[in-house]
């Protein structure tokens, strides 16, 4: 096998991985977040999921949500300025959507993989 159908090979597994963690983030996260919203309401839900309710209670649970944050702030600047240079900035609105009502979990894995086929289409 040559090194060239090495890569190929590679980055089929990789844009599979991908998307199977963005499929699985958007179907995992939303079993726990949907029936918690459905019970508590949008308000609770809310509260909850993006204030971390009664998680930031204890050290480790503050250093999760604060470490969480951080990922997130990070992971929307470098991919605003990925969108820009590669001009697919609706894809990063459409992951900014995901961050928001579904999770960095399944954005992250899905904004890679749109910028990994522009890459391979330039």
């Amino acid at each position: 096998m040559s090194d060239n159908s090495s890569a190929e090979g590679l980055d089929k597994v990789k844009r599979a991985g991908l998307a199977a963690l963005a499929v699985t983030g958007f179907f995992a996260q939303n079993a726990i977040a949907l029936p918690y919203a459905w019970k508590h309401g949008p308000i609770a839900a809310i509260r909850a999921f993006f204030l971390f309710g009664d998680i930031r209670n204890n050290p480790q649970g503050k250093f999760a949500v604060l470490d969480l944050y951080l990922l997130g702030l990070a992971f929307a600047l470098w991919s605003l300025r990925e969108s820009v240079r590669l001009r697919i900035f609706h894809w990063w609105l459409v992951t900014m959507a995901l961050t928001v009502s579904v999770g960095v979990g399944t954005a992250a894995p899905f904004f890679y993989l749109v910028r990994d086929r522009t890459l391979e289409n330039a």
